[in-house]
């Protein structure tokens, strides 16, 4: 762990722990890179007043946002392996790139709030993104890439134009209760794709769906 100033990074190697809770005060910027092997994190509380970036490495990790406050960019990226990235509870002031990279990867993001743009790269694979109860006041791209993927929304209003692209495989979409404010596009790409959609309100067009 290295502490400079207004900045904490923490590096982490194979089989590195940290016990417990660890608390930081006048913290501006945190920079964490797990590198190799199977990690959990959990970063909760703030406000924290800068950046937020966060290297999951290569192996299956879990990294758990909860109940947290970000005045800045946050950024979420794994490599190869089965990654879980859970948002609970937060609120995102700048804006949030989450990458899983390949493997079967899942996002799962519930009641929290972003003022900036929010993007959810899960790339090659069978994933898998979950978004309710959530506001979005910028832009939004979900692109799962290729093989079999299922999205979810539900309960979630988005003030700006929306993206969802599945890419090419049999993939699912599931709306409830959404609201789109401006013209949205959901592409399901090549394959068998499957929609369901309940009380939907504003512009959105659906590409690739029977």
């Amino acid at each position: 762990m290295h502490i400079n100033g207004g900045n904490v990074t923490v590096h982490g190697k194979d089989n590195t722990a940290i016990i417990g809770p660890t608390n930081f005060a006048g913290v501006i910027n945190v920079n964490v890179n797990l590198a190799a092997g199977n990690d959990k994190l959990l970063v909760k509380g703030g406000p924290l007043a800068g950046n937020l970036n966060i290297n999951l490495g290569v192996g299956n990790d879990e990294v758990d946002l909860h109940n947290l406050t970000v005045n800045g960019p946050v950024n979420v990226v794994g490599l190869a392996g089965h990654d879980l990235v859970e948002i609970e509870d937060s609120n995102f002031l700048g804006n949030i790139t989450i990458n899983t990279a390949t493997n079967n990867d899942e996002v799962d993001i519930f009641e929290s709030s972003f003022g900036g743009n929010l993007t959810v790269l899960t790339s090659w694979h069978h994933d898998k993104v979950e978004i309710e109860d959530v506001t979005v006041a910028g832009i939004v791209q979900v692109d799962t890439g290729g093989h079999n993927d299922q999205v979810r929304i539900e309960d979630t209003d988005f003030a700006a134009a929306v993206t969802v692209l599945l890419g090419a495989g049999n993939d699912s979409i599931e709306l409830e209760e959404v609201n789109f404010a401006v013209p949205s596009v959901i592409n399901g790409g090549p394959g068998n794709d499957n929609r369901d959609v309940d009380d939907v309100a504003g512009p959105v067009a659906f590409v690739g769906f029977p």
